[in-house]
């Protein structure tokens, strides 16, 4: 499964999710981009799972 987890959640988070492919918004590039915008690149992205 492939997480992304959004810019204002600790970057530990990450550690809590080893077992699937997670991405930071700011790994992304997409900091600053607003919620609605940014579940649409998810979208895009395939990205199934979203911590906003």
């Amino acid at each position: 499964m492939k997480i992304l987890i959004d810019e204002s959640l600790p970057r530990f988070t990450l550690q809590l999710v080893q077992e699937h492919r997670a991405y930071t918004v700011q790994y992304m590039g997409w900091t600053g981009i607003k919620n609605d915008a940014l579940l649409r690149r998810a979208e895009e992205q395939a990205v199934r799972g979203c911590s906003l």
